[in-house]
């Protein structure tokens, strides 16, 4: 038996948290977002929302679906075992083109949930998108509108990471000064062909994976290899709110940061503006940010996915749900 590696997850989040791109990539993202987006329709695009005991925050995901400027689009729900009212929740929504589906139990992970939805979807192209984050508004035009112009397999916009307030930490992550070929980011960032699929294959759980790798991961790289056509773009497209940014975040339903993130969106171009401004500051100050991730120390041969269940205060495997407090 090879001997058990010993992870890393702290190191792992660091190198997300101060990855801060310089300046110019500041700049040029702010440019790309000043280009107006349009509204069209065309393939239909099936978007997928992993989600487990988020109701609030939830809603305000698929809020930022169904009001994008691309029309043409599905949100399928796939619950993960959820033991709330998220179903409810759900099935309230009056828009046609919202569907729930469940797992019986509870995976652990967006992997299995990511794959039930990948086999009920219709759509031409597949966007993913974290029930905790927010689109802006023209997310997915710009996607399908690059992916049909220069018959692309996937593509990605580029993200901003923000950390609870008062932690001052805001980071971009996607493309670098100019597009880039390999596709970039976190899954919410991410568009690809159904299709590509057939060649990838879906999703893998979690506990099939080397401990310290993230099945998110190691999707994108599947299909970052398989896409003959593939580029990141320099638009700024997601509003990233990491979970594991915020300690014991499952132990309230507490959504208000999400909801303001949402209401500003509606305004991208100021939003962006703003927030590039912010990284720069943030990137030229140089000042050391600190998150619950960087003191995260995994157990002895315990994967990053359950160390990080842990820190967002979600039950170990098989545990029960945790009780919200508010």
């Amino acid at each position: 038996m090879a001997k058990e590696p010993r992870i890393r997850a702290r190191g792992l989040a660091r190198r997300v948290a101060r990855r801060v791109v310089r300046v110019p990539n500041h700049v040029l993202s702010g440019l790309a977002e000043l280009l107006p987006a349009r509204r069209r329709s065309g393939p239909l695009v099936s978007v997928i929302i992993a989600t487990y005991n988020r109701p609030k925050n939830l809603r305000i995901a698929i809020r930022s679906a169904l009001e994008q400027t691309y029309r043409d689009l599905e949100v399928l729900v796939v619950g993960d075992g959820c033991t709330d009212d998220t179903e409810q929740v759900v099935r309230s929504i009056a828009d046609e083109r919202v569907r729930w589906l469940e797992l019986e139990t509870n995976s652990g992970s967006q992997s299995l949930p990511n794959n039930v939805g990948l086999a009920a979807a219709r759509g031409t192209y597949v966007a993913y998108l974290g029930h905790d984050d927010v689109w802006l508004p023209g997310h997915v035009a710009a996607l399908v509108g690059a992916m049909e112009r220069d018959s692309l397999d996937a593509a990605t916009t580029r993200s901003f990471w923000i950390g609870p307030p008062g932690s001052d930490a805001l980071t971009v992550s996607g493309a670098g000064l100019f597009s880039n070929r390999s596709v970039a980011g976190p899954p919410s960032a991410l568009c690809h062909r159904l299709d590509i699929v057939e060649r990838t294959g879906g999703w893998i759980d979690y506990r099939e994976l080397p401990a310290d790798r993230a099945p998110d991961d190691e999707f994108i790289a599947r299909v970052n290899a398989a896409s003959a056509g593939r580029r990141a773009l320099r638009r700024v497209g997601v509003i990233k709110l990491p979970a594991a940014w915020r300690r014991d975040f499952y132990r309230s339903d507490e959504a208000s940061e999400q909801a303001e993130w949402f209401r500003r969106s509606r305004a991208p171009r100021r939003l962006v503006v703003g927030l590039l401004m912010g990284a720069i500051t943030t990137d030229l100050r140089g000042r050391r940010i600190t998150l619950p991730t960087d003191d995260l120390e995994p157990r002895p041969g315990e994967h990053v996915v359950d160390a990080w269940r842990r820190l967002k205060g979600l039950p170990e495997r098989g545990g029960a749900p945790p009780t919200p407090s508010s």
